[in-house]
């Protein structure tokens, strides 16, 4: 007998009301809705303790969340840009539907979030209007996954290798690039249009060569560091 895609994504026969009821109970439990966000402003610190601490801090909930939003959607509201139709940078609008985006990819990454149950081993597909902002939640969720995942690869394609690339430059690259520097992955100088490596060469204390990846102030502790990742097109 031909299986469903529903008993597909679940694995057993499922009834797909329940289900739809099971996420629409979830959701009503957090009024994600009447959520404001500041305006991140970066203090200023009287000594580097403090700096460091705060920084480790905003690097924590880039990964575990904060206020009743996941890592993905805080990194997207607080730090993330993208560019203007009118010329320059501007942060994305928070948006009830990419929180609950951004829940779902976590919950494939990391087991039970908040919102959804634990999908780890499951993928996510996604289905939407034009201009709603898929590119950049998705180039945020990438850049996210990959800070977090030591020694991951992660890769996305496109229609043709024109649209690919400028999605790597247009909308991952512009993000990257205008993180804080505590939050921007050291990057190799070898990097192309398809390719954007979170690593860089250093020597070890043996003296080997080796490439390491540092998110985070020059004081982080050896295991924020000595880990790299890379997002590359197909």
């Amino acid at each position: 007998m031909k299986q469903s895609l529903v008993e597909y994504l679940f694995g057993k026969s499922v009834d797909i009301n329940e289900r739809v009821k099971y996420y629409l109970d979830k959701i009503g439990k957090i009024n994600l809705s009447t959520y404001s966000p500041q305006k991140m402003i970066i203090p200023s610190f009287s000594n580097k303790t403090e700096q460091h601490k705060w920084e480790m801090e905003q690097i924590r909930r880039t990964r575990h969340g904060f206020n009743g939003i996941c890592g993905m959607m805080y990194m997207y509201t607080y730090f993330w840009k993208m560019k203007s139709k009118n010329g320059g940078l501007i942060s994305p609008e928070f948006r009830r539907c990419n929180a609950e985006f951004f829940s779902l990819i976590e919950s494939c990454l990391y087991g039970e979030s908040h919102l959804y149950p634990n999908n780890t081993g499951k993928g996510v597909i996604l289905g939407g209007r034009r201009r709603w902002g898929k590119s950049y939640s998705l180039a945020n969720a990438m850049y996210c996954a990959a800070i977090h995942n030591p020694y991951s690869e992660i890769g996305f394609t496109s229609k043709t290798e024109e649209d690919m690339k400028k999605f790597m430059n247009d909308v991952l690259k512009t993000g990257y690039n205008n993180l804080p520097s505590f939050l921007r992955a050291a990057s190799m100088a070898g990097n192309s249009a398809s390719r954007l490596e979170l690593a860089k060469k250093i020597r070890d204390k043996d003296g080997r060569l080796r490439r390491a990846r540092k998110v985070g102030s020059r004081t982080a502790k050896a295991e924020l560091v000595l880990h790299r990742a890379s997002v590359s097109g197909r």
